[in-house]
């Protein structure tokens, strides 16, 4: 349950893939290090990415519509204004995409029926340091994980300060309605583990989230999510609801490779 709950953030055993869970561990037992988190926190990744791509990124940009002509992506519309690409690369859910553009029908209801995992984020910031705990924290009643990232990276927070992630996973279903007594749930859990919480909390801030844009499960396993190219001549996936290897994050950070390669050894050819 514990490894269920940590690699694929889901507590139902009974439609999990066991063959996923054993292949990302089987990767893990080879490398000296399994899990992490950067240095410096996400934006010591996220920025210099930013950086280097410079004025190419516009932001606050909803997409309208995927361009396509002939067969082949060929850019997008956001806010009226066309704007050309040589390519066209999807990063977000793959169930997403048939709202931006005509599909194949067989494979535009196969991306709509890839189903998520879910569950609710609470976060505290806290006035002064209440644990020395650097291992993921996990509670099986209820599923529960837990970080103090200001433990694995001090920088995040000021002198004598701390941070606490708290997660706990819900059905896709109880999203709505069930994420208010979730969080009061998962508030209570972890301030019985560590009564020190409540008199230095700072600030709180709790909210619904997807967290794996496809569950691993028996009928999701990598060789049933799409891969990164798709039917579309020069339109590519990228992220964890496609076919690349590992489970979670590693599944969309391999997927960004992937597409690397399929543009350079096929020029954007399209899914055969």
């Amino acid at each position: 349950m514990g490894l269920a709950l940590g690699l694929m953030a889901s507590t139902h055993l009974e439609r999990l893939s066991m063959g996923e869970l054993l292949q990302f561990l089987r990767t893990a037992i080879r490398k000296r290090r399994a899990f992490g988190y950067p240095v410096g926190g996400w934006s010591s990744v996220i920025s210099p990415l930013a950086a280097f791509l410079g004025e190419g990124i516009r932001l606050g940009c909803r997409v309208e519509k995927i361009l396509v002509k002939e067969g082949k992506a060929v850019g997008i519309v956001t806010g009226g204004e066309e704007v050309k690409a040589d390519y066209v690369i999807f990063a977000a859910p793959a169930f997403l995409l048939p709202s931006l553009l005509p599909l194949p029908k067989d494979y535009g209801k196969k991306l709509e029926r890839i189903r998520p995992t879910a569950g609710v984020i609470l976060d505290f910031g806290l006035g002064r340091r209440v644990s020395k705990i650097r291992d993921t924290i996990v509670t099986l009643e209820p599923p529960t994980l837990g970080w103090f990232t200001s433990n694995l990276e001090p920088s995040l927070v000021p002198p004598g300060r701390q941070l606490l992630t708290t997660f706990m996973p819900l059905e896709l279903e109880e999203l709505k309605e069930g994420a208010r007594k979730a969080l009061a749930r998962l508030r209570e859990v972890y301030l019985g583990i560590f009564p020190e919480i409540e008199k230095n909390i700072l600030w709180e801030r709790g909210f619904p989230t997807i967290v794996n844009g496809a569950e691993l499960n028996i009928h999701q396993t990598r060789l049933d999510r799409p891969p990164v190219c798709t039917p579309i001549q020069n339109l590519f996936l990228v992220g964890d609801t496609t076919n690349a290897e590992g489970a979670g994050g590693e599944i969309a950070f391999n997927s960004a490779l992937e597409c690397v390669r399929q543009i350079e050894h096929t020029g954007g050819s399209a899914c055969s």
